[in-house]
């Protein structure tokens, strides 16, 4: 049997649409590769005609940039148009394609009202659990502006759901939790 398998999901992964994007999630893929099988899908947002933006359609785009590196486009308008619907999409097509090749054991978004939106409905086709990382800034952010996100992303928090956060720090889960009145689950506050 061979090493567990695990998918990431990020907008903040160095790639040929982003080479100079932050290269955390890079470092933590790279920190558990002896451990971990891993395939990495890293996303591009680009904005659609403006035509388009009453009801833009649902357009990804996917290219392999090197062994378990895959490089993922997809069509959305700016400030949030359409965020929920379009990201659902994404994940359909993220689950048909994840869906081609070796079940994962685990899939990772790496933040909670981007990535977390499209993983959670790719993890929800394939019936593989999934887990989401809370980036402080940005999801406060966006859980602000987008209060039609708020009951979605607390319903990311239950385990029935097969899914579990993880806050890259202490203070952004509690911050991001607390905000909001959610009860962030004792794992993520040790």
């Amino acid at each position: 049997m061979g090493k567990p398998f695990i998918v990431h999901v990020s907008a903040d992964y160095p790639d040929a649409n982003g080479p100079n994007r932050t290269p955390v999630i890079q470092r933590l893929v790279k920190l558990v590769a002896s451990s971990f099988d891993q395939q990495v899908y890293s996303l591009t947002r680009l904005s659609p005609p403006l035509a388009s933006w009453p009801r833009p359609s649902p357009q990804v785009r996917f290219e392999v940039e090197g062994e378990g590196h895959c490089r993922l486009t997809y069509a959305a308008p700016p400030r949030g148009l359409h965020h929920r619907r379009l990201l659902d999409a994404l994940g359909e097509a993220l689950a048909e394609h994840i869906g081609r090749g070796r079940r994962p054991d685990l899939i990772i978004g790496h933040k909670l009202t981007v990535e977390g939106v499209a993983v959670a409905r790719a993890a929800g086709l394939l019936g593989v659990p999934y887990a989401l990382s809370i980036q402080g800034n940005t999801d406060a952010k966006i859980l602000a502006a987008r209060p039609d996100l708020r009951g979605l992303s607390r319903g990311y928090f239950t385990m029935r759901r097969r899914s579990f956060p993880l806050p890259p720090g202490r203070w952004t889960g509690s911050r991001i939790c607390s905000e909001r009145g959610w009860a962030l689950p004792n794992c993520c506050l040790a």
